[in-house]
């Protein structure tokens, strides 16, 4: 643990400008880093010594397997034997490992460095693959050979390790001497080799180049917990990633190079609340190679680098923008983290706020009406990491899509959640992931927009971009619905468990509403005679509409089946008309925890699918459907014995969220037990 050590005076200027301030310390500084380390020592974010020297022995195996690996390699492409010793491959670290800023239980990021003779496809992703395998120490083996940058994702020795590989074509053999940094080493290489080898060279550079490697490692940690905290941490998913807030965290150290880490973290939040994205953040110049490789280096000149909209460039050789992923989307959600971190360091400052209060967990679940989830699933764990991981991966082309729809839609606003959760509530092996919604409800008296948001030809895009992966079986799949927020899972919760709302005046009114209802005579109910039959599985075509409509026309409506009900009281039809869809004749159980599931045949031609949301495994009878322009009007038309507040209602490829309310037009769904069914 570290609280602060000064700057040496011939590194108070580095980077592309003249730094901020390089005023020392206060002794108020001081304390509060002290202060600081104190906390992140709270969080385990320090490993022990055992964990260390685990880390070490770990890492001396692997290296030992690798080379035994690539010398026998050696020898079979035709080597002699005593040459074939030294035309070996080599483990190299990067990412917050070599940094010196991992915590209990982080992965190690690892590099396999070859000579020209051992290629990536065969060599690496077979040979060697197939020899960890075997190995008692490895488990959860991964290869992702068709990742962005590919890679090898294991549990050796119960650390979790990615292991990239790069080809040196320049060299037969390996120098004693190599020095990964050295432009020579890039010369005549592809593609997959370059990005290798850039995490290694980015972090060494990145030591280089700031002030104090001390006071840059404890605000790196503390950064890097709050964004794990916060939810924004994720390359794949669009928010920046390891390296991305190490260079973000080493440049406030360069405009601040004498600053405690305390202060280093409250500028952090200053600087970039301000920042005028996508102004690039730099460490170093962009460099054009002395070799002349004509490698492309990142240029806001070029279109495709034009439209970064957040770009953090990495120092080395060829330079590369860091989170070249990220969106619009998530660009926003960063801005206000950005803001509120600000404003909790300043409270800091003055005592009115903890180191704490910075770190409090992200409300993710509980800030929106309306999720996307996204499950992907496989029958085998095998297959379920790799068609995981490639699915994680391409997730981010989803956000982009539902991004289009902010244009010309009532979507407002998208929040990607960076973590997938495991488990198996609708299969065997699944992850899930989130994202949650904002609509902008249309006014009641706006008849022109559309009150129907319609995700089917994202999600559709979606499925066909995956669909097309080589090694995609029959097995693997991926459901995509929307799901309002008290029908999230329980797991998505910390310990499973759904934190309890506070009672509210609309929650009490409804819930005396709903005892109301019960009340009323189910005599006064009319219904067309149609069959009910159990549906044994849900619905393959994803769910692709959300109804959000305070006043539904119409034509946004999926289903106008029946004759519609009329008022009693006034004799009068209203605005706009309820429909009855369908009477049950069968009772149904559930299929499905927490969810009872049917399938309408209307008019004997068309299908209906309906998902109930249940919380007792009772026989329930579907009895209508019917949006209702004034609850309040035609109440004595209905009857619920059972109140559901959710639910959600299909028709070919589209469904339709609803909920009960007693002053929108909704889409009503009447339960009565099976004794309580008019023959």
């Amino acid at each position: 643990m570290h609280s602060y050590t000064d700057t040496d005076e011939g590194r108070l200027h580095l980077g592309v400008s003249d730094p901020i301030s390089i005023t020392p310390p206060t002794a108020q500084d001081i304390l509060s880093s002290e202060e600081l380390d104190r906390v992140l020592g709270e969080y385990s974010l320090f490993e022990s010594q055992e964990e260390a020297q685990k880390r070490e022995v770990a890492l001396g195996r692997l290296n030992l397997i690798v080379r035994e690996w690539s010398k026998n390699i050696s020898i079979k492409k035709g080597i002699p034997e005593d040459e074939a010793q030294n035309a070996v491959a080599r483990i190299f670290t990067f990412g917050s490992y070599r940094l010196g800023v991992h915590g209990s239980g982080a992965d190690i990021d690892t590099l396999c460095v070859s000579p020209r003779h051992i290629d990536r496809e065969t060599d690496f992703f077979q040979t060697l693959c197939e020899i960890l395998s075997k190995d008692p120490d490895v488990s959860e083996l991964h290869p992702v050979p068709d990742a962005y940058v590919p890679v090898i994702k294991m549990k050796f020795n119960s650390i979790h390790m990615d292991l990239l590989f790069a080809q040196l074509s320049f060299y037969p053999t390996l120098p004693d001497s190599l020095e990964l940094a050295e432009e020579i080493n890039l010369k005549n290489i592809d593609e997959k080799s370059v990005l290798s080898l850039n995490g290694c060279r980015v972090t060494d550079s990145i030591l280089q180049l700031v002030p104090n490697v001390a006071n840059f490692r404890t605000a790196l940690r503390c950064i890097k917990h709050w964004a794990k905290r916060r939810c924004i941490y994720s390359n794949a998913i669009g928010y920046p990633g390891g390296v991305a807030w190490a260079l973000l965290t080493a440049r406030i150290c360069q405009l601040y190079p004498r600053a405690s880490p305390s202060t280093l973290v409250s500028r952090f939040f200053m600087v970039y609340e301000q920042w005028k994205w996508p102004a690039p953040v730099l460490l170093s110049h962009i460099s054009d190679g002395s070799l002349n490789l004509q490698m492309l280096v990142w240029n806001p000149k070029n279109p495709r680098d034009r439209k970064h909209l957040m770009p953090v460039i990495t120092p080395a050789y060829p330079a590369i923008n860091s989170l070249y992923n990220v969106s619009q989307s998530t660009l926003t959600v960063l801005k206000e983290e950005f803001a509120r971190g600000m404003n909790i360091t300043m409270n800091i400052g003055t005592k009115k706020a903890t180191w704490h209060t910075l770190f409090e967990p992200s409300n993710f679940f509980s800030l929106y009406k309306y999720y996307v989830r996204i499950d992907i699933f496989a029958e085998s764990p095998e297959d379920h990491r790799s068609w995981a991981g490639l699915v994680e991966s391409r997730l981010r082309v989803l956000i982009l899509r539902l991004e289009k729809l902010m244009l010309s839609t009532i979507l407002k606003r998208i929040h990607p959640f960076p973590t997938g959760y495991e488990n198996s509530e609708k299969h065997k092996y699944c992850t899930s992931f989130f994202m949650g919604l904002v609509v902008e409800v249309p006014k009641k008296n706006d008849a022109n927009q559309n009150r129907t948001l319609v995700l089917a030809s994202a999600i559709s895009d979606f499925n066909k971009i995956i669909s097309d992966w080589s090694q995609k079986k029959e097995t693997m799949g991926v459901d995509i619905t929307h799901v309002k927020r008290q029908n999230l899972p329980d797991f998505v919760f910390e310990g499973g468990v759904r934190p309890s709302p506070p009672p509210t005046t609309q929650r009490l009114k409804r819930t005396a509403s709903a005892a109301s209802l019960s009340s009323t005579s189910p005599n006064k109910v009319a219904a067309t005679a149609n069959t009910v039959r159990r549906l044994s599985s849900p619905p393959s075509t994803p769910s692709g509409t959300i109804s959000v409509s305070p006043s539904p026309t119409p034509s946004a409506l999926p289903l106008q089946i029946g004759q519609p009900l009329t008022n009693k009281r006034s004799n009068s039809v209203p605005e706009v008309p309820s429909f009855i869809v369908a009477k049950a004749q069968a009772s149904l159980s559930n299929p499905v925890e927490n969810e009872s599931r049917v399938r309408l045949n209307v008019n004997d031609h068309e299908t209906i699918d309906v998902r109930i949301p249940s919380t007792k495994d009772i026989p329930l009878q579907p009895i209508l459907a019917t949006p209702l322009q004034d609850f309040e009007a035609i109440r004595e038309n209905i009857h619920l014995d059972s109140y559901y507040p959710d639910f959600e209602i299909g028709c070919g490829s589209e469904q339709v969220i609803g909920h009960q309310s007693t002053k929108k037009s909704v889409v009503q769904l009447k339960l009565l037990p099976t004794a309580d069914v008019e023959s």
